[in-house]
C-alpha cells in the first residue's frame, strides 16, 4: 500500500511539475517534407557508353570502338569505328529488367544488339547482329552481308 501511495504521489508531482511545451514556429510547421528521387535502371542507363565489338571471321576477330548516348526517352545514338564515314546512327533501346535491347539503322546498316547489365560490374554485354545491304554509295572495301559477335559497354 505505502508503494503504490508513493508511485502515486511521484506521478502527481512530475504532472504538476511539467512545462508546456511551446507551439512550434510556423516555418517549421509549414516546413516541406523531403521528397528523395527515386533513382530507375533507366536513369543509370541513360549516358554515354564506350566499348569494343568482336566479329568472328573465318580464321581472324575483327575488333572495333564503337560509342552509344543512351537517352532517358529510350532514343540512342550510336556510331562505331568501322564505319566512321557514315556518321553517327539514330536508334532506340528498350530495357525489360536488367535486360537491354538495341537497334539502330541508318541505311544500309542495321544493327541489333542484346544483353544484359551486370549491376555489380556496371557493363553491358551481350550479342550484336549487323546487317549490310546493298549499296553502291559505299566505299570499294564495303560488302552487303551480315556479322555477328559480342559487344562490351562500360559507361563513361
Amino acid at each position: 500500500m505505502k508503494i503504490q501511495l508513493l508511485l502515486c504521489v511521484l506521478l502527481l508531482s512530475l504532472g504538476a511539475n511539467a512545462q508546456p511545451q511551446p507551439p512550434l514556429p510556423k516555418h517549421l510547421i509549414n516546413r516541406p517534407t523531403a521528397n528523395p528521387k527515386l533513382i530507375t535502371l533507366s536513369d543509370v542507363i541513360a549516358a554515354r557508353w564506350r566499348g569494343t565489338r568482336l566479329t568472328q571471321l573465318t580464321g581472324a576477330v575483327s575488333v572495333d570502338s564503337l560509342w552509344f548516348d543512351f537517352k532517358k526517352n529510350g532514343t540512342l545514338v550510336f556510331k562505331h569505328q568501322k564505319y566512321e564515314f557514315n556518321g553517327p546512327t539514330m536508334g532506340t533501346w528498350t530495357l525489360s529488367g536488367n535486360k537491354i535491347t538495341i537497334i539502330a539503322d541508318k541505311f544500309p546498316f542495321t544493327h541489333t544488339l542484346t544483353g544484359t547489365w551486370d549491376i555489380n560490374t556496371g557493363i553491358i554485354s551481350g550479342k550484336f547482329d549487323e546487317l549490310r545491304d546493298n549499296d553502291n554509295s559505299q566505299p570499294p572495301y564495303y560488302s552487303p552481308g551480315s556479322d555477328k559477335g559480342t559487344f562490351t559497354l562500360t559507361r563513361n
